[in-house]
C-alpha cells in the first residue's frame, strides 16, 4: 500500500488520516526477536506545515508472544507505538529516509515497522 501525499503538499495547513494495516511478522527488542500475533490499523496524520514540510504523526499497537520471565510459558503482551516525525519535501528523496518513513516521489509506501530497533 502507498498513501499519496501529492494533494497535501499543493496547501499549507492541508491534513490528511489514514489507517494503513501493517504486516508484522516479528518485533525486535533488545537483540531478541518475538513473533507478532495481532496487530492494528496505524493511525497515521499528515500536515503540511507549510514551505514543503510535512508533520508526520504516527500511533498503533501489536500483541507479541513473549516467554514469560518466571515460568517460561508463552504470554501475548500489547507493544503500543507512537510518534511523530518531520520530512522536508525540498530534499532529495534519499536525503529524506529515516528509520521509519520513506517518502519517495510524494508517496509513502506502507512496509515498515516502528518497532524494530
Amino acid at each position: 500500500m502507498c498513501i499519496d501525499i501529492s494533494k497535501l503538499l499543493q496547501k499549507e495547513g492541508a491534513r490528511g488520516e489514514f489507517n494503513p494495516e501493517t504486516h508484522l511478522e516479528c518485533v525486535r527488542v533488545d537483540g531478541c526477536e518475538y513473533p507478532v500475533k495481532i496487530t492494528e490499523p496505524v493511525k497515521l496524520s499528515v500536515v503540511n506545515k507549510g514551505d514543503q514540510i510535512l508533520e508526520i504523526t504516527y500511533s498503533g499497537k501489536a500483541s507479541v508472544t513473549i516467554p514469560c520471565a518466571r515460568c517460561l510459558e508463552d504470554v501475548e503482551y500489547d507493544i503500543p507505538f507512537s510518534g511523530v516525525r518531520e520530512a522536508d519535501m525540498k530534499l532529495p528523496d534519499e536525503k529524506r529516509d529515516d528509520a521509519f518513513f520513506v517518502i519517495k516521489r510524494r508517496y509513502i509506501p506502507i512496509f515498515w515497522s516502528p518497532m524494530k530497533s
